[in-house]
């Protein structure tokens, strides 16, 4: 299955690690980014016979306000959003607003040309289908 990788950077994975998980959600980005405001939203990988689903729990957006991109081997999903509006002192604060990202490194030869996302109760959903043996490699 893939991991959840806290506080390491992408590279220090592939060194530590003998053989790479097939695919992995990272949260550090440090190889994409300096900026240290942003958020990962809870992310679920689920490998089925015929694809790769990845669900992201960002309640409050709209299906237009995501900035996903596919390349071989890694999905990027970034968007921002956007504070409760709510003015006042915080008693307590758990809901992250702002801008975030969620990547999805993956060792699957997927279809990345028919990519598939939707956006539903606060889910968005990327379909990423898997390739038939014989139709070429992401490798």
């Amino acid at each position: 299955m893939g991991h959840v990788i806290d506080d390491r950077s992408l590279r220090e994975l592939h060194l530590s690690e003998p053989e790479p998980p097939k695919y992995y959600v990272s949260a550090s980005y440090v190889e994409w980014t300096t900026r240290v405001t942003l958020w990962r939203p809870p992310t679920d990988v689920v490998e089925t016979d015929g694809a790769l689903i990845v669900r992201l729990e960002v309640a409050g957006m709209e299906g237009g306000e995501f900035h996903i991109s596919v390349q071989p081997n890694l999905l990027a999903v970034r968007g921002v959003r956007g504070g409760s509006g709510i003015r006042g002192a915080y008693q307590q604060m758990e809901i992250n607003t702002g801008e975030f990202i969620s990547l999805v490194e993956f060792q699957l030869s997927l279809d990345i040309d028919d990519v598939n996302a939707n956006y539903r109760d606060g889910f968005l959903t990327v379909t990423l289908p898997k390739l038939a043996p014989g139709d070429g490699s992401l490798q």
